[in-house]
């Protein structure tokens, strides 16, 4: 039950998390007038949710295990600043039982549930049964005690398949694989209790049918201290890569009224369950086919979420308000029936990842962001992130850079105004999903236009082959040539208007890493042409590569911005250096190129072709070596495993790209290792005898 301590008031608020959600809720709680205590790891001592709340904690290392899933620190963080409340975020603590024990045992006041809703909800073996007993429809599958891989492997045979395989105590898409069949499906058990130890301490996995093209989902429930409960009705979260949402929106694609009262009524039934507490989420697969609509329990997250925003969105609700109000004990302001929704709203995660490679996060220094907010300065259009243009990207913590939320009055109105958001997001010095959010939230699918096929859970992964962003594209004539002009005025170090009186033809050789193999070099000659003396502020360029000639006209050049126009069409544009790369972004581009002109081309493309031989395998991202399951000497097949590199959250085990001897091994466990860096290496032989 809750404890009296809930109802002390509280002026302090120490907030237990990182990144772009400590900033949302430091900024909510200064708003209210509460007073804010920041914690942070040795990696985040720049980050700006340090510097935004009025009090910040040094809590450790970058590991989360040394700093913010410590809870004797961030314990004795609240205590030494005075702060009365603690707020978990969501991710890190935010589920964690011990944790909420611990802050009602030392007088804090926990701002969320109880520690008991907290411990049934986050054991989907206890939360499964819970809900079966309350009459909640649930997937059929197995949560028993038995764990061993021969009992897992006959439970999985009665289920059928297709089959999910999931971390009893986890979410997040951590611990979790698809089974289409028993081939395999031990290697599956294995790696799933792998990353969910690592992730969330625990082994236990559960199994559940799954439900190929259903959708997911969730409503939103709100419940207070004295026993009133209401939904603040559904979001969409169908669009997801590897059960990681990618974009969500509110509300729901067809989701009729009686649905969601059905759905409502339903989340609202699962939080009486549990004696919630706070805001909480519902997650439900829904099945549409045909006439028939059937919905299944998935799971319930006992905190904020990330999307949460466009609930707020179409609600006008502040979500972290109402969390700190019911910590404070008040009553909901609102009956289900005063709860009204307006328009459409959408969100879109940009994480920080490689759509090309298999969407391997990305760590690494910024060298430029640009929020949309800034350039389009509308009320509908909100931005939630943790970046500053030099902020570095630590490998330790989730690939989530930033949120990118618009409302719009109809569903098609939100879709063109998150592509224009998208338009003008820029973040340059890592790789990030921005082409591959345009692409998607373009596609036909997503716009409704494609009868045969809708947005559902595995709707990213069966159009990957079709969708470009996940491709390496080459770079067009236009945009090798808007590099060559900007390369050319940085090099010379002058403005447009300090272009030289007469032609000078100047030789350039870029590289381009993104593109594909045959296309990564562009041979340019640029030749600048003499100004007219009424746009003396212009400069003339003109470009000539393989044949075609193209006109450059720069219009306005800034510090990190410039207008050109290239054969008559005018855009603005973005660029930033770092060592010898430039990078440049517009609308819907972004690429980074290197001048190589005074390189030996010939030891340029070498270094390149012996790092493709197949025998050869480099860290595909910045990682800790989890597992090594060979060893020099050992005779290898092509496909079986060498070892598993974990970053950001995810497990990815590197896979021999040919068979042969194992003649070299540059790692052990636990080693920190670089992307590119050359771990194995394998000796083909025309024969490989077993």
């Amino acid at each position: 039950m809750i404890t009296s301590a809930l109802n002390q008031n509280f002026t302090k608020i120490l907030i237990a998390n990182r990144g772009e959600i400590a900033v949302r809720i430091i900024k909510t709680a200064k708003a209210l007038g509460y007073q804010t205590v920041a914690v942070f790891s040795d990696a985040d001592s720049a980050s700006p949710h340090v510097s935004l709340a009025d009090y910040a904690v040094h809590i450790g290392a970058a590991n989360v295990s040394e700093s913010y899933l410590d809870i004797d620190k961030i314990i004795q963080a609240a205590k030494q600043t005075g702060a009365q409340a603690i707020h978990p975020g969501y991710g890190l603590l935010s589920e964690n039982a011990a944790f909420a024990r611990a802050c009602r045992d030392n007088n804090l006041i926990f701002i969320g549930p109880h520690s008991d809703a907290i411990e049934l909800m986050g054991d989907k073996q206890q939360a499964k049964q819970a809900m079966l007993a309350a009459d909640i429809p649930c997937i059929p599958g197995y949560q028993g005690a038995g764990q061993s891989n021969e009992v897992l492997r006959q439970e999985a045979e009665k289920v059928g398949f297709p089959l999910m395989i999931k971390a009893a105590a986890g979410g997040g898409g951590k611990g979790m694989r698809l089974a289409q069949n028993l081939d395999d499906i031990e290697t599956l058990f294995n790696s799933a209790r792998s990353e969910a130890l690592a992730s969330f301490g625990s082994e236990q996995l559960i199994l559940e049918r799954a439900l190929i093209n259903a959708r997911h989902i969730e409503i939103q429930v709100v419940r207070d201290q004295q026993g009133n409960c209401i939904h603040l009705g559904e979001r969409d979260c169908s669009m997801q890569r590897r059960h990681q949402k990618v974009i969500e929106e509110a509300p729901g694609i067809d989701i009729s009224d009686r649905l969601r009262e059905k759905m409502g009524k339903a989340a609202v039934k699962v939080a009486d369950s549990c004696d919630y507490l706070g805001v909480g989420t519902v997650e439900f697969l829904l099945v549409q086919d045909g006439q028939e609509e059937r919905f299944y329990f998935l799971e319930m997250n006992t905190r904020l979420q990330v999307e949460h925003p466009v609930t707020e969105m179409i609600t006008s609700i502040d979500l972290v308000k109402w969390q700190i109000d019911i910590a404070h004990g008040k009553a909901l302001p609102l009956t289900q029936e005063q709860v009204s929704f307006n328009g459409h709203a959408m969100e879109a995660r940009l994480y920080s990842e490689d759509p090309a490679n298999n969407f391997m996060p990305q760590s690494g220094q910024l060298t430029f962001w640009q929020s949309p907010e800034s350039q389009l300065q509308e009320q509908d259009i909100r931005c939630d992130h943790m970046l500053t243009p030099s902020a570095c990207i630590s490998r330790f913590y989730d690939p989530m850079l930033a949120k990118i939320i618009v409302w719009g009055q109809d569903r098609d109105q939100a879709r063109r105004r998150l592509i224009q958001a998208l338009h003008q997001t820029h973040l340059h010095g890592i790789k990030h999903n921005k082409d591959f959010l345009l692409e998607l939230a373009n596609s036909r699918a997503f716009t409704g236009q494609d009868d045969e096929s809708s947005v559902h859970t595995r709707f990213i992964d069966d159009n990957l082959k079709t969708l470009k962003s996940c491709n390496q594209k080459p770079l067009t004539a236009g945009q090798w040539a808007l590099a060559a002009v900007l390369n050319y005025l940085l090099q010379a170090n002058h403005r447009p208007s300090q272009a030289l009186a007469l032609p000078l033809s100047k030789q350039m050789l870029l590289h381009c890493d993104t593109a594909p193999e045959e296309s990564k070099q562009q041979s340019i000659s640029i030749t600048p042409l003499s100004s007219s003396e009424n746009i003396s502020h212009q400069g003339f360029y003109r470009v000539s590569l393989d044949g075609e000639v193209i006109e450059v006209t720069v219009i306005d050049f800034g510090e990190n911005n410039f207008t050109c126009q290239i054969n008559g069409l005018r855009e603005n544009y973005f660029f930033s250096r770092h060592q010898q790369q430039l990078t440049i972004s517009g609308q819907d581009f972004d690429f980074s190129i290197s001048d190589i002109s005074y390189h030996n081309r010939q030891s340029s493309t070498g270094a390149s072709s012996d790092a493709g031989q197949g025998g050869q395998h480099f860290a595909p991202m910045n990682g800790t070596v989890v597992s090594v399951e060979k060893s020099p000497g050992d005779i290898i097949q092509q496909g079986e495993v060498l070892f598993t590199i974990e970053a950001m959250k995810m497990e990815l085990p590197v896979k021999a790209s040919c068979s042969g001897t194992l003649t070299r091994l540059n790692l052990e466990k636990n080693q920190q290792v670089a992307s590119g860096q050359l771990l194995a290496t394998i000796s083909a032989e025309e024969e490989v005898t077993e």
